[in-house]
Order: structure tokens, then sequence, then C-alpha cells
């Protein structure tokens, strides 16, 4: 996987380096495991409400490049599933289609379910536009933040 800057209103995306197929495995979203209702200034959550649990992707020390997948509530690519080993859960993503070359990897924050009002973009009720990311952003911030990333684990 890829993060670029997509833009000023989009910000940050994760974009695919090789091909996926319908139901692939593409990462785990990681970070700092906590309890009760996530704090809504942090834009890196990922909420798990039938555990009252939730993984806080905020800090990127602790957290993984899955923090920079976007919403996409009409025509998502991939889905998130959880996975629970020794009574500790895990989410995992998994293309929900086929996934090519250079494609944004996007799914549903609120997996079809729950209420959009806290997520502004989709007051429109129209899907977000999936743009090309820019390349005049700072490479070696880029390649900084994915080195160590990727060495970071949940």
């Amino acid at each position: 996987f890829e993060v670029k800057f997509i833009d000023e209103h989009v910000g940050w995306g994760l974009f695919a380096t090789k091909e996926y197929a319908i139901g692939d495995f593409l990462l785990i979203y990681r970070g700092e495991r906590k309890n009760g209702i996530p704090e809504k200034e942090n834009g890196y959550i990922f909420d798990i409400p039938h555990r009252n649990e939730y993984i806080d992707a905020g800090n990127v020390e602790l957290s993984g490049i899955a923090r920079f997948i976007n919403d996409d509530f009409v025509q998502p690519n991939a889905r998130p599933y959880e996975v629970v080993i020794d009574s500790i859960s895990f989410i995992g993503l998994k293309a929900k289609r086929n996934i090519t070359v250079g494609e944004e990897i996007r799914y549903d924050y609120l997996c079809g379910r729950g209420n959009a009002e806290s997520f502004p973009w989709r007051s429109t009720r129209e899907p977000m536009k999936i743009k090309k990311p820019r390349e005049d952003v700072d490479q070696g911030a880029l390649n900084y933040l994915h080195h160590n990333i990727n060495s970071i684990y949940i």
C-alpha cells in the first residue's frame, strides 16, 4: 500500500500497490484499544460499539496505515470484519470487490448502520469524488511515516 496526499478537502488516502480479488485480506486497523465512547475530536477512530470499545489510531507511533482509509458509503471497495483471538477483537479489512493497482481503498465508516449526522461530508447524500493523489508532497516525510508505521503492531 501507499499513502498519498489527495487534496486539501479529502486529505490523505491509502492506495493499492497490487491487485486484490474480492474477499482478499487487505490489512489490520491498528491503534490503541480503549473502552467507552470515542472522543469526538480525534478523526482516526474505529468504533466497536457491541464491545463498548474503540481503536484510536490518532497516535502515529501506535497506529498503522489503515488510518488513512477514507469513507465511501455508496460504493466502498473494502469492508471491515472482526476477528477474535483469545477474547481480543481485531479489525481486519477485506476486499469487497476486485481492487486494481493505484485504486484508493475505501470502506463505509458506518458499515451500513447507525446515524450519519456526525459525518458532515455525507450531508449531501452523494458519494465523495475519488481523486488522483497529488505528486508534489514531501516524499521524505511520507517515507518516514511509511517505514515507522509498518513496524508497529496492535
